[in-house]
Parts: structure tokens; sequence; C-alpha cells
């Protein structure tokens, strides 16, 4: 059977999309998406082009100084940062804490996507995944928020292969 261009084309429109998951990349049993996998440990470089420690400088309602951080990937697919945090209110209190975010990851060439991977139940605020760039010596990392509002956070690696 001799198929054209356009109805070869046609055709895969209909055969492709049939042979993914329609609500994102295939899962493992555990929850991580396939995809490569590597061992690997990134510190936190600079927060908007502005180097550690950094600013975010939020008017009346004082500032928060991104003192240090890092970012890890495991060969089990699971990825986790934990982000040094100093807020200073505009009275002059300081109060000094982690934020740690786990979840899986998925890499796409030279993208990276890091998050839950999961639907969102209906009614439940979920946070979005946190989408960037993934080579061999620096990642970046920002929320996946239309329009592109937060901080691009950018990692050196330290540790890994």
């Amino acid at each position: 059977m001799h198929l054209s261009c356009r109805k070869a084309f046609l055709l895969s429109l209909f055969v492709i999309p049939a042979c993914s998951d329609s609500v994102g990349p295939a899962l493992k049993s555990h929850g991580a998406p396939l995809g490569p996998r590597y061992s690997r440990v990134y510190a936190l470089e600079s927060v908007d082009g502005q180097a550690i420690p950094a600013i975010h400088d939020m008017g009346q309602f004082g500032s928060t100084t991104y003192v240090r951080g890092t970012f890890s990937l495991d060969t089990a697919g699971n990825a986790a940062t934990i982000i040094h945090l100093r807020d200073e209110s505009p009275t002059g209190s300081t109060r000094e804490s982690d934020q740690t975010i786990g979840g899986y990851y998925l890499i796409r060439g030279d993208s990276i996507e890091v998050g839950g991977f999961s639907q969102c139940p209906a009614g439940a605020m979920c946070a979005p995944n946190r989408i960037g760039i993934f080579s061999d010596t620096v990642s970046t990392l920002t929320w996946a928020i239309l329009p592109p509002t937060d901080p691009v956070f950018r990692y050196r690696l330290v540790q890994g292969n």
C-alpha cells in the first residue's frame, strides 16, 4: 500500500497520540516520570540574575534574602530543593527558615520539569510544577505559571555525573 505524504501525516495525528498518556508523561509505579536519570547535587548560584545572597524586596512587607540552597536529583527520579531564607519584617525583626520542596523530575533534551506530575483534585490548591533548563554544569528552575512572574533560580553543579 502506498500512502501519500498528506495521508501519512493525517494518520500520524491519530496514531501517535494513542501511544501516549493524555494527562502527562508516562509514570513509573511510584509516580516518577520515565526518562533519563542522574545523581546530581547543584548549589544555588543566583536568583533572577542576582548572586547569592540575593535580596527580594517586598516593599512595605519587608524583604526575603535567599541565603543558600541546593537542588538534587537521584537515580530513582526524585528531586529535592532546599533553600535557606532570611525574612526581615518592616519593623526590622528577622526570621530564618528552610524551604524544602520535594517531587519527581523529567528531563527532555535540555529541559527539566520538577513536581508531582499528577492531576490536581477539583477545588484543591495545588502547586504547579517547576520548569527550567538542564545541562551538565547548570540548571535553572522557575514555577510553571503563565505569564512567568516568579523568580528564576540558577544552580551550579557541585557533585554528580
